[in-house]
């Protein structure tokens, strides 16, 4: 509305302006808003209380933003503070206002109306002693209140009536005892019973208080009550109580008369749990702590302490039984008797060893002289403070255990050992390395005996060492011992105490008499062995024999596998194990058709082993330092794997690597080609299927080219050549020693590459035959039945290279003629390991140009006997070029290595092989032979 008349004011003004008047505008100002308390809330909106109680009051005020909520409070009776904490009156009353106004707004105020009650009447908790008996007691026997002792159990009637109990004391002799503090639940359910228990007339809630009458200061002894009259109490605080009074009291006299008497500890030596459960104490003195209790107050005067059977069990636990001392020290008010237990341990028995072992009694006068009654009952010594644990005593040692006579443990003899030899354990067996030769029982606390050698240089050196647990820890870091007896070894045993012999065992380690190579004691078994220490491991190697990996193709394995064996050094020396120095097997594993065969463990001289991977001394023959196997007989196509250990007297060893041998003379079987084969171009192909007794080598196909009389109708150099060309090197079908045999029709496949046709002398001669060739694993050489030649397209004519003047002989970079194959021979410079091969072509410049796609090198394999095949060794596509303006020069080369042509040829010794260089035709499909072959030496 403001802003709608002002418009109309501006407007009216421009009105009357545009008439000429002179007019003058003020501007409107509205009135100031005035922040608002616009009303107080008090809660609780009405109250009932009782007469002289508390209530608290909030007040809520609703006012603008900014505004202050503060109130004034005020009642029409009572009191009430500025917080708005109301005091009902001392008297009832219908309705008083409790009111809260605005600190801002005097005029705006809230109200609420409390009614005041008259109190209702208290009903207090109250508390009784409802009985006092002996704890523990059959059907809860009620104390003689004139002769309290031990323990009793004070029960406790509550209750607690309107009140809220706090907590509940009890309290012996003016000592509070024992409390019981109460939850807000635990009172609330204290009340609930005895609601209920007051509607039933049934007993109301019950609390029970254990006290130990006889409770003693562990320390110094002095008993927490004196004999005589005590005053037992119980209180009971509610809330709003103090520490001070109590809502409800109940009191009782008793007269407490517990006996005086000593709380005994023992210590000494050490202490265990035997098997079945029951401890002991042995392995020192003992020593026995006597805290006096005198709960008559008595001065004590003299105190003797003796170790006794318990008396209830009528028999002695301990051999020897006596005072165990007098009172012979005095620390603080403790009395400490220490007596000798040397000798004696507790009889193992049904008394001892269950329930009724020796115990500890004490004998006590008073400073007048006369003797104090001490505690004691049917089961608990006299003299003894509650139920004292008795004593099973052990200061014996257990009997002495052996050494293994001349410690020939394990296979070792000559009283030599090496670091796996244990000196802690009894032996198991055959093959154990423990050194205590038999166990021994201990006839007291019983249980494990622990055993240690004690080693030194001499017998009374030893006695003092320490124990040893193993060897290892002799001369640790050196070669060993000189001679077999540096040391001298005797046997110590301890109980589960550790009691242990004090001065060792009777005995001498006198050095071993020598009986040939084996060493003795004058008595086998004797607690205490002389002996000496070898770490060194004897030498073992192979020394002829079977070599590794040969392939024997013979019709029994021809030959033994051999090893040398040897122990050698200045220090720790044993020399070799007398009785098997050496042990072998010999694994066999044969064929099965293709998969990884059966294998079969055999010992030395072929027999079966009795189990697989364990060397045995069965079947080998001896000729010392020589060791062998005495297989030559079998006749078995097999890989026959070798293992052999040497074992020097100490119980080293050493072993060779493994050896395996193949033995492969079965027939192998090689399938024909098939066919028919028909060419289209150089690059055909053929298959054949291969089958041997053990295990497939390798393969390869050849070409026969045709031949007049059996006889190579081409002659090349001195001798007559094979007419057989190798298609490609051998493809290996399987290595060596290979995990899965192939054996079982084997199907091959290769793509030949060799000429349709050789040119010598312009005349051709076309391929006849094609052949699969392979070898078994005894290097048995099979060559298929020849297949019929392919089919020739297109037809071959005699190929004529224009301008060809020479394809002559070829020449060697070697000057000797000789190549070393690097196996057995070293290179030299007559005998080089490397060379090359190079065949020369000449024609006229202007029309000589080079005839030859490819110019290969082939040599005979076998050292070149007649009927074998020729192998290519080498290869050039590139020749070198050499024009002088009238004669144009090709060279063709290829690299050779004597090692690569002794394995490629197939050579065994050093032979002679003729090597030819065939130039090809741009289709490869005939090969021009060179004029004359070359004869190359290869040296082994």
């Amino acid at each position: 509305m403001n802003f709608s008349r002002k418009m109309i004011f501006v407007v009216g003004a421009a009105l009357l302006a545009a008439c000429g008047d002179k007019v003058t505008v003020t501007d409107y100002t509205p009135p100031a808003t005035v922040p608002r308390v616009y009303s107080v809330d008090v809660a609780p909106a009405t109250a009932t209380v009782t007469v002289n109680s508390t209530l608290t009051f909030t007040a809520a005020v609703n006012a603008d933003a900014g505004v202050a909520t503060t109130v004034t409070w005020s009642a029409s009776g009572g009191a009430i503070s500025t917080a708005g904490v109301f005091t009902a009156p001392a008297t009832a009353s219908a309705g008083i206002a409790v009111c809260a106004q605005s600190t801002v707004n005097t005029s705006v105020k809230g109200c609420a109306t409390v009614v005041v009650q008259a109190a209702a009447a208290i009903i207090p908790a109250t508390v009784s002693i409802n009985s006092i008996q002996v704890t523990g007691a059959v059907g809860g026997a009620t104390v003689n209140p004139a002769a309290v002792a031990g323990g009793i159990d004070v029960t406790l009637n509550v209750n607690p009536g309107n009140q809220t109990p706090q907590r509940i004391v009890l309290i012996v002799g003016g000592i509070r005892q024992d409390s019981q503090m109460f939850t807000a639940a635990q009172a609330a359910a204290l009340r609930y019973a005895a609601d209920e228990a007051a509607a039933t007339q049934s007993t109301f809630p019950q609390i029970v208080f254990s006290v130990a009458t006889g409770t003693f200061n562990a320390t110094t002894g002095a008993p927490r009550w004196l004999n005589g009259t005590q005053a037992v109490s119980a209180q009971l605080y509610t809330t709003g109580g103090t520490s001070t009074a109590a809502t409800a009291t109940a009191q009782t006299n008793l007269t407490f008369a517990n006996v005086d008497g000593f709380a005994i500890t023992t210590s000494g030596g050490t202490s265990v749990v035997d098997a079945t459960g029951y401890r002991w104490t042995g392995n020192g003195s003992l020593t026995v702590n006597a805290l006096p209790v005198i709960y008559s107050g008595s001065t004590i005067g003299t105190v003797n302490a003796a170790l006794s059977a318990n008396p209830a069990a009528g028999s002695t636990c301990v051999a020897a039984v006596g005072a165990v001392g007098a009172a012979t020290t005095k620390t603080g008010n403790v009395y400490v008797i220490t007596g000798t237990m040397a000798g004696l341990a507790s009889t193992v028995g049904a008394t001892c060893n269950t329930t009724f072992p020796n115990v500890v009694t004490i004998a006590a006068t008073n400073a007048a002289g006369d003797n104090l009654t001490l505690a004691g009952t049917a089961t608990t010594p006299a003299g003894i403070i509650g139920t004292q644990t008795g004593l099973r005593w052990d200061n014996i040692a257990p009997p002495t255990a052996g050494l293994i006579a001349a410690l020939a443990v394990n296979s070792r003899a000559g009283n030599w050992i090496n670091d796996a030899v244990s000196f802690g354990a009894v032996t198991t067996g055959a093959t154990s390395n423990n050194a205590i030769a038999a166990a021994v029982v201990d006839a007291n606390i019983g249980g494990t005996i622990t055993y240690s050698v004690r080693v030194g240089a001499t017998y009374t050196a030893a006695k003092t060492a320490a124990g040893l647990a193993n060897s290892s820890t002799l001369n640790a870091g050196t070669a060993g011992s000189a001679t077999n007896a540096d040391w001298c070894g005797i046997v110590f045993t301890a109980d589960a105490l550790g009691n242990t012999q004090s001065g060792g065992p009777t005995g001498t380690c006198a050095a071993p008499t020598t009986n040939g190579v084996i060493y003795v004691l004058p008595v086998a078994g004797v607690a205490s062995v002389p002996f000496g220490v070898d770490r060194a491991a004897p030498t073992i190697a192979y020394s002829g024999g079977l070599a590794a990996n040969a392939q024997i193709a013979t019709a029994a394995v021809g030959g033994e596998f051999i090893v040398t064996v040897a122990d050698t050094g200045l220090v720790g020396n044993s020399g070799m194990l007398p009785a098997s120095p050496a042990k072998m097997q010999i694994s066999q594993r044969v064929a099965a058709g293709n998969g990884a065969g059966t294998t079969s463990c055999k010992n030395a001289d072929g027999t079966a082993a009795t189990t697989c991977g364990t060397l045995s001394a069965t079947g080998v023959a001896a000729a010392a330092p020589l060791y062998s196997t005495a297989i030559t007989a079998v006749t078995t196509d097999a890989y026959f794997t070798f293992s052999a250990t040497a074992f020097d007297a100490a119980g080293n060893s050493a072993s060779v690597a493994t050896r395996t041998v193949a033995h492969d003379d079965g027939a192998l079987t090689v399938g024909a080609v098939s066919s028919p084969i028909t060419v289209a171009t150089i690059g055909w192909s053929g298959s054949a299927f291969l089958n041997d007794a053990l295990d497939i080598a390798n393969y390869w196909f050849s070409g026969d080219y045709t031949t007049i009389g059996g006889v190579s109708t081409f002659v090349v150099g001195p001798s007559v050549q094979p007419v057989r060309f190798a298609n490609t090197t051998a493809t290996v079908v399987n290595g060596f020693n290979a995990a899965s045999f192939v054996n079982t029709n084997y199907a091959v496949t290769s793509t030949f590459n060799i000429p349709l046709a050789l040119q010598f002398g312009g005349v051709l001669y076309p391929l006849a035959t094609v052949e699969a060739n392979a070898t078994n694993q005894g290097n048995l050489l099979v060559t298929g039945a020849g297949a019929a030649a392919p089919a020739v397209a297109p037809a071959l004519a005699v190929f004529a290279p224009a301008g060809l003047a020479t394809f002559p002989a070829i020449t060697n970079s070697i000057a000797s003629n000789n190549i070393s194959s690097g196996v057995t021979t070293a290179a030299t410079t007559g005998n080089p390991a490397s060379g090359t091969l190079s065949v020369v072509s000449t024609g006229p410049t202007a029309t000589y140009n080079n005839p030859f796609s490819r110019v290969e090198f082939w040599a005979a394999n076998l050292g070149g006997a007649a009927g074998t095949e020729m192998r290519m060794i080498g290869s050039a596509s590139t020749p070198v070029l050499v024009d002088n303006g009238a004669t144009r020069t090709y060279t063709w080369s290829a690299a050779i290595s004597g090692a690569t042509l002794y394995t490629q040829l197939g050579y065994t010794a050093t032979a002679v092989t003729q090597v030819i260089a065939v130039g090809y035709n741009a289709a490869g499909t005939i090969g021009y032979v060179n004029a004359a072959a070359y004869a190359l030496n290869i040296i082994k």
